[in-house]
């Protein structure tokens, strides 16, 4: 019998307009975009990315924020064959040019408010030879868009595979300069749907979306996850307490992935005000601990416990709480269906329970290494093929 398993975020996505064309993708500000709405954007701006020389392989770099221009942009680069690279909207002149230098981008898409920081950069760095801003709501009337409208043919998607790399997104760089971690299109489809399965993630959720779209958390589980469920999603720019608040007390959103700094002021708000979030089913934090007072707090506030994840930009999501079963304030859970996990002493060998060391991981999550960095690559893993995260931890008796 023939695969018909999507083998790209691109395939999944048309295969979602293709069964729901008229369905609410995106909810941003006072408009709705459809399945349809976002692929007609993204042949659009696909076929402009043509025009000015895109090539499959070529490094596209998208210092956006969270917008309905973001996601048409990220899928249009993956249309043609293109890579994404992932640039933190917070980073001014050093970052910024450190990312588009190490990745060799040729395509920068900004927005407004980047407008000057980007344009400046782009006299400094040979390589990059383009610069397309959008407004954040699919405008196509700024003149930034004259050589895009002279593509007026549809171009079909390019044929992707699931080794093809879809994004390189960089790491904090907390010890040196940030690196590229390179994942896949098998890498993203294999984490959506393992972590859509734990979390019962239906066609009929609808998720508040105030994570930043350049991280994993906000694109990997929040973007990824609606399109291989073919929900919806309430895109914000960013987070702003009492706006999320506000959404979640109407009784429209169904699930919200956070922060703990975002729990704890939500937290605060839902503490001095007689209306709480009605409707919600599921609360993910990640990113930082969480502190067992406001897990109590927001169980006791919300009606629901937070369920806690674990997960970098190189493997995506690893772990999470159960969705169905005890979830412990300050763990992270048990790997997702296909993870493999282990804690490991110095020399990589396997310890006891309770006993604490590095989180090693295996599984189709795992990043296929660092762009331009074999060395930084070989050193992440171990002789058997374990990744090792740097993090530290241990696995209780519950497992």
């Amino acid at each position: 019998m023939p695969n018909n398993k999507p083998k790209s975020i691109v395939n999944t996505f048309l295969e979602k307009v293709n069964q729901q064309a008229n369905k609410v993708l995106i909810y941003f500000e006072d408009k709705q975009y459809s399945y349809k709405d976002i692929y007609e954007s993204v042949v659009f701006i696909a076929g402009g990315l043509k025009t000015i020389g895109v090539q499959k392989g070529d490094r596209v770099a998208l210092y956006l924020e969270n917008s309905p221009s973001f996601i048409a942009s990220y899928l249009a680069v993956q249309w043609i064959g293109g890579i994404v690279v992932l640039v933190n909207t917070r980073y001014k002149r050093l970052e910024l040019k450190h990312i588009l230098t190490d990745s060799g981008a040729k395509v920068l898409i900004s927005d407004l408010e980047r407008s000057e920081e980007a344009e400046n950069i782009i006299l400094e760095i040979d390589e990059l030879k383009e610069l397309i801003i959008l407004e954040h709501d699919l405008g196509h009337d700024t003149e930034v868009f004259e050589t895009i409208e002279q593509a007026k043919a549809i171009i079909e998607p390019i044929d992707l595979n699931l080794d093809d790399i879809a994004v390189i997104g960089y790491t904090s760089g907390t010890t040196g300069k940030s690196k590229g971690a390179m994942l896949s299109n098998g890498n993203f489809l294999s984490n959506s749907i393992a972590l859509t399965k734990a979390w019962h993630w239906t066609k009929d959720d609808v998720l508040l979306l105030v994570l930043p779209l350049f991280h994993m958390h906000g694109l990997a589980v929040g973007f990824h996850g609606t399109l291989v469920q073919g929900s919806s999603i309430v895109l914000k720019r960013r987070f702003i307490a009492e706006d999320v608040y506000k959404e979640l007390s109407q009784g429209k959103i169904s699930m919200f992935f956070g922060v703990p700094t975002m729990h704890k002021r939500l937290l605060e708000l839902a503490q001095n005000s007689e209306q709480k979030p009605q409707g919600l089913r599921l609360m993910v934090s990640g990113s930082a601990p969480l502190s067992p007072q406001i897990h109590a707090e927001v169980e006791k506030e919300f009606g629901l416990k937070i369920l806690e994840r674990y997960g970098m930009t190189e493997t995506i999501m690893n772990t999470g709480n159960p969705y169905l079963g005890e979830r412990k304030a300050g763990t992270v859970g048990i790997p997702f269906e296909g993870i493999e996990l282990r804690i490991a002493d110095s020399n990589n060998k396997q310890l006891a329970t309770n006993e604490t060391g590095e989180i090693q991981l295996r599984g189709p999550n795992i990043c296929q290494g660092y762009w331009q960095r074999p060395e930084a690559s070989k050193e992440t893993w171990t002789s058997d093929k374990w990744f090792k995260t740097g993090d530290l931890g241990f696995i209780d008796s519950d497992g």
